[in-house]
């Protein structure tokens, strides 16, 4: 299962060969959901929890989780038009003055026609070619139509809106709990220019997490954390196993990603 939405450094090629590194465990987190693409497809845990920091990723997928406010989305994404002015439209509403509904709606639309799914640039399906006309109908009620297979694999996930550290906080240890990190990458293309939809990803924050993740490791907590080669901040940390894989790039990010667990 793809994510319902396209997102910079999602997981669908590589998830395949993460999702068998998974240790057996009861209690499921992911702490930077973005894509949420492992998320939908690792067999189901005893209790999962997905989290961004992005409040309107967020919003979203809590939509989902009900049937009826799915059903409302829906019908309403019924009545879209491909349009760069609803896009730019949208672009302008504030999200926390819409029904949750309208919110999911604005997300959706905005992530899924967005160029390179940044939000901020209209990037029609279309792509000036009279023989691709129906590519937004079919792209949209696509979508549409998928919501329910969304639904029913996310209407029991509980999902949070912290900051990492915070989750983690509140993710006390056990060693029943699996993480899973997949934190911006170090001097690629989407860290630099602050692609991750809340900002910049301040070098400084790694430590914060590495230290994070000792408490957990001490607690029985099992855990596994994607990042690129030029990351050697978790090189120090004892009892952990680290995978070289080839991954597929995009925004000129390395082939090469360490897998360190």
């Amino acid at each position: 299962m793809r994510s319902i939405y396209p997102y910079t450094g999602g997981k669908f090629y590589e998830k395949d060969r993460l999702i068998p590194l998974m240790p057996i465990h009861r209690w499921y987190g992911e702490v930077f959901g973005g894509s949420f693409v492992l998320l939908l497809n690792k067999p189901i845990s005893e209790e999962e929890f997905g989290n961004d920091l992005f409040s309107c990723l967020i919003s979203f997928w809590e939509t989902l989780k009900s049937a009826h406010l799915t059903r409302l989305l829906w019908k309403e994404m019924g009545r879209t038009l491909d349009s760069r002015y609803i896009y730019q439209e949208y672009m302008r509403k504030e999200p926390s003055e819409l029904t949750k509904v309208d919110r999911a709606y604005r997300f959706l639309y905005l992530i899924k026609f967005g160029f390179s799914s940044m939000m901020d640039t209209y990037y029609s399906p279309l792509s000036n070619k009279i023989g691709k006309l129906k590519d937004f109908i079919m792209v949209w009620e696509n979508t549409a139509r998928s919501l329910f297979d969304y639904h029913k694999r996310i209407k029991k996930v509980k999902f949070c809106n912290y900051d990492f550290a915070k989750f983690l906080d509140k993710m006390h240890p056990h060693p029943d709990k699996f993480l899973f990190l997949d934190p911006p990458y170090i001097d690629t293309h989407s860290y630099d220019k602050g692609y991750y939809k809340e900002g910049k990803f301040p070098k400084d924050r790694y430590p914060v997490m590495r230290d994070k993740l000792e408490e957990h490791t001490k607690g029985g907590t099992k855990w596994m954390i994607t990042c690129n080669q030029k990351n050697e901040i978790f090189d120090d940390m004892s009892n952990i196993i680290i995978k070289l894989i080839d991954r597929r790039a995009t925004l000129n990010i390395n082939k090469e990603r360490p897998l360190v667990r």
